[in-house]
């Protein structure tokens, strides 16, 4: 997932050897991250809740 919408999209700041793929502010870190709905706030969630329920396995 892309850090910011910017050219390098928050990973260098010179041009990137890989084409950045057109992404929008939505689907960076950035533009997700003020968002408790968002993909990168539930998969955030995760592990907590994962954490909190005695009755899952530890493998998983």
């Amino acid at each position: 997932m892309p850090w910011r919408p910017d050219q390098g999209v928050g990973f260098t700041t010179e041009r990137p050897w890989l084409p950045e793929g057109g992404r929008t502010e939505a689907d960076t870190v950035e533009g997700q991250a003020g968002d408790p709905a968002s993909h990168l706030n539930a998969v955030i969630r995760l592990p907590a809740a994962r954490h909190g329920q005695a009755l899952l396995p530890a493998a998983l």
